[in-house]
Formats: structure tokens, sequence, C-alpha cells
């Protein structure tokens, strides 16, 4: 009985420990996706792969931490189990296509959804408590507004002058943008060359994604999580100070959204809304 009451508090302090580890490697590797985009062209040629292995491994040691500490329970939801049921229903077409088309995009694209359902378990298992979500929550809105700043600033100010500086160089001038930009194929009529020249002609803003599309599927989410925060500060005991700062944070995102031009992260947006208003009778369930 001594043994095991003086064995007991150390396992304790391990289990945080490893616990804590897993929290942050977590918070890490999603963070690190808004800045080591994987879309676009970046799937087919399995660019992707450090995600799929970064998540594989988290969910690795997780599996280690639960053998090390059989206590650990393991939380599971209807959600988990309907996102676990999609993605093997993914590899039904994946494999019925298999010897046509382009085999391999398909199947890093499922492995990429694979990885997906498991940060998401990951996010369930190890974000335990209001505080840490609560965290998570302010380091990716905060990844978000720094984007946004970001992206404001490519569509105002960068693409214009890489843009006019292009297009009135001379053919040399030209042929070395393209060679700083990472293009080796400088041809005119050359797909690399023609999708540098389309995308500065479009004042739309990517910033670390590959596609404008793709920045606002990142900034929907964060910026509905704002706006059902800026429509709770009115029960908030901060007053109007608290207000302000979210508003100033929302507009910056929401300009970035509006400079994106994306109608599906408008209608993910409006949707959202209407859910948190209208089915969970308030928007201050959702916050909370």
């Amino acid at each position: 009985m001594a043994t095991q009451s003086y064995a007991n508090p150390d396992l304790s302090q391990q289990q945080a420990r490893w616990f804590k580890w897993l929290q942050f490697l977590l918070i890490a590797l999603l963070a690190s996706t808004a800045f080591l985009t994987g879309d676009g062209p970046a799937v087919s040629e399995g660019m992707t792969s450090w995600s799929v292995m970064s998540f594989a491994i988290l969910g690795s040691l997780w599996g280690v931490f639960h053998l090390r500490f059989p206590s650990v329970r393991y939380r599971m939801d209807w959600s988990s189990f309907l996102l676990c049921l999609t993605v093997l229903a993914m590899l039904v077409p994946v494999i019925s296509h298999f010897g046509a088309g382009d085999f391999r995009a398909g199947l890093n694209s499922w492995w990429q959804w694979v990885a997906f359902a498991v940060g998401f378990m990951l996010c369930l298992q190890l974000f335990n408590s209001p505080l840490v979500i609560r965290a998570v929550v302010a380091v990716m809105l905060a990844i978000a507004v720094s984007i946004s700043s970001i992206g404001i600033y490519d569509s105002l100010v960068r693409i214009p002058q890489v843009r006019a500086e292009y297009f009135q160089g001379n053919d040399q001038q030209r042929v070395t943008m393209l060679r700083e930009a990472g293009i080796s194929d400088t041809r005119i009529g050359s797909p690399s060359r023609y999708h540098f020249e389309s995308r500065i002609q479009s004042p739309e803003p990517h910033v670390t994604f590959a596609l404008t599309n793709s920045l606002a599927g990142f900034l929907a989410p964060w910026f509905t999580v704002l706006l059902f925060t800026l429509l709770n500060q009115k029960q908030s005991p901060h007053g109007k100070a608290e207000f302000l700062k979210f508003l100033g944070l929302a507009c910056i995102v929401a300009f970035c959204l509006i400079l994106t031009k994306s109608r599906a992260a408008c209608c993910a947006i409006g949707l959202s809304v209407l859910v948190g208003g209208v089915l969970l009778k308030g928007y201050r369930s959702v916050v909370l």
C-alpha cells in the first residue's frame, strides 16, 4: 500500500506532463495549417504529406499515451462517428476509379481527409476544458486577423504593384520576375506562366493559400466566431471597450472576406448565423 501511494502521484504527474505536451503539439499543428497550406495543385503533387504524417504521428502518440495510462477516458460522440463514416465512404470512389483518371490525386486527397478526421478526434480528446478551448480559439483568431491584414495589404498594395511592374517591364524583366516566383518554364503560353499572369491580374488576395476561395474558407468560421462574440458583448461586464475591440477585429476579417468575393464563404456565414440565432434560440449558447 505504501508503494502504491508513493507511485500514484508520480504517475499522475507523468500523465499531466504527457497531456500538456500533446495539447501543445496539436495547437502548433493546427496553427501551422494556416501557413503551410495544402490546397489546389499541392494535393495532386503530394505536397500535403507533411500534414498527413504530422497528424498520423500525433495520433500515434495519443495511442501510446492511452497504452501508458489506461485510465484515460476516450471521448466519442455522433459527430466523430459520422465523420469517420464519411471518410470511409470517400474511399469507395477512389478505389472505383483505380486505373482511370488521376488515381494518385484522389488517393492523396483521401489521405488528407483521414488527417482531418484524426485532427478532429484529437481536438475532442485533448481540448477538454473551457479554458483550453478559449485559448485555442484566441490563437486561431489571432492568426485569422493577421492573415486578413496581409490579404488586405496584398489586394490593395502589393498585387497592383507587381502587376504594374510585370506588364510595364520588358521581356527580360518579366522572365526575371517569373524565376523569382519559382517558375522555371518561362515560355509564353506555358501553364505556369499563364497561371502567374492570371493571378496578378486578379485583385483577390490568397496570402498563404493557393486559391482565394481557400482563404475565404479559412476565414469564414473564425469571422462567425467573432460575429457571435460581438453579438454577445451586450451582456458582457467589460462593456464598450471589449465591444470596440471585437468590432475592429471583425471588420478586418470582414473586409478581407469581401475582397475574396467568395459567395460560398458568405453563404456559410449566413447559414451559421441562421443556425445560431434561430435554431439555437440565441447566440449566447454558441459563444459560451
